[in-house]
């Protein structure tokens, strides 16, 4: 009677270790293939005609998987709403694409050297918001005029208030605010580079960000327009600082 073939344990154990390295890296090239599948799913959903120009095969079709991937980005950058260039940063790494949707801010960050980029309106808010050099650079002349300090509270919803009952582009304020102060609720507003909004591939998520996008360029539009009547007319910088007073309040006066 044969005896059984025999190995030596140590050679076992390199086996055990290929077999456990192959398993994992079989693990990997699946997930990495449903992710794909996945957005290459929306890219159908979204844009079925462009997808049709762009069919490739699931498994060992890297260059068209590339290709499909980097069309749809571009239609959603041309059509939805933008995504950072880095997405479009790659080699032969899939990763890059399937790690998720980054949304980047539409304004400058003022606090990372970026205010010289802000326009009149986001300075005028600047300086009521945070004083200081600030309120010189974006108030002029009116920065002795606003309450500011510890001594006093900004109660938010009069100023909600305030601004929806004045006329426009006077109204614009509020936008003007909350768009510089991160609060809108708008990932493309309130996003940050160190922070940046972050959503998993979806059919939901993609509609979302579409809405959100729409909205955020309409809510910039308004700052525009407030903009442009500051840089009319300066003066009128003092028109927003007699608004932006009317909601502030000394602390124990109970607002804030």
């Amino acid at each position: 009677m044969a005896r059984p073939a025999t190995i030596a344990p140590g050679a076992a154990i390199g086996c055990l270790r290929a077999w456990q390295v192959n398993a994992a890296s079989a693990s990997g090239g699946l997930r990495r293939t449903l992710q794909v599948a996945k957005v290459l799913s929306l890219f159908e959903r979204f844009f079925p005609a462009e997808h049709q120009k762009h069919a490739c095969r699931l498994i060992g079709d890297p260059a068209g998987q590339h290709r499909a991937l980097e069309a749809f980005f571009t239609l959603i950058c041309r059509h939805l709403f933008p995504l950072p260039d880095h997405i479009f940063d790659f080699e032969e790494d899939l990763e890059a694409y399937l790690g998720g949707i980054t949304v980047l801010p539409l304004i400058p960050e003022w606090w990372n050297g970026d205010a010289e980029e802000l326009g009149a309106a986001h300075r005028v808010a600047l300086g009521l918001l945070h004083g200081g050099e600030w309120a010189l650079d974006g108030l002029g002349p009116y920065t002795a005029r606003v309450k500011t300090g510890q001594a006093y509270a900004v109660d938010w919803e009069l100023l909600e208030r305030l601004c929806g009952e004045a006329p426009p582009p006077l109204a614009h304020l509020w936008p003007a605010v909350t768009s510089l102060d991160h609060s809108t609720g708008n990932p493309f507003i309130d996003s940050s580079y160190e922070a940046p909004w972050e959503e998993d591939w979806g059919e939901e998520s993609v509609q979302m960000l579409t809405a959100a996008y729409q909205e955020a360029v309409e809510l910039l539009k308004k700052v525009d327009e407030l903009d442009a009547w500051v840089q009319e007319d300066p003066t009128r910088v003092g028109q927003i600082v007699e608004l932006w007073n009317r909601a502030v309040g000394l602390r124990c006066e109970g607002k804030g």
